[in-house]
């Protein structure tokens, strides 16, 4: 496991070294590429069974988690949900207990199979 957490932990130093000019990856570039690495890295230093990293699509005004080859894996209205309403509001939720959170949907878990408990 520290194995895993120091490789992860190596990646952040290149956040501080990109540089966005024609030459080089732009920051969301270098993000697409590394998202898998970069939602290890937070689950690990969270001690979190799993987590997801949300982008906007403009286009149909929903949430997409992205999974292997950067196809959507989730989608979901931008609005609704707990990652709804943390991107609609802006600001973090922390819920100790989903079941009582009124902004939980239970949408992600039944795409999923998943049985959310906190967030």
């Amino acid at each position: 496991e520290y194995g895993l957490r120091n490789e992860l932990l190596s990646l952040v130093p290149a956040l501080s070294r990109l540089s966005v000019d024609d030459q080089e990856l732009s920051w969301i570039e270098w993000a697409l590429n590394h998202l898998k690495s970069l939602s290890e890295l937070v689950t690990v230093l969270l001690d979190a069974e799993r987590t997801s990293v949300y982008l906007y699509d403009e286009t149909t005004k929903e949430l997409c988690t992205l999974g292997y080859q950067a196809k959507c894996q989730i989608r979901i209205p931008a609005n609704i949900g707990i990652p709804g309403t943390v991107f609609v509001n802006g600001k973090k939720i922390n819920s100790p207990n989903v079941a009582l959170d009124p902004s939980f949907s239970g949408i992600i878990d039944q795409q999923t199979g998943n049985k959310t408990k906190s967030v």
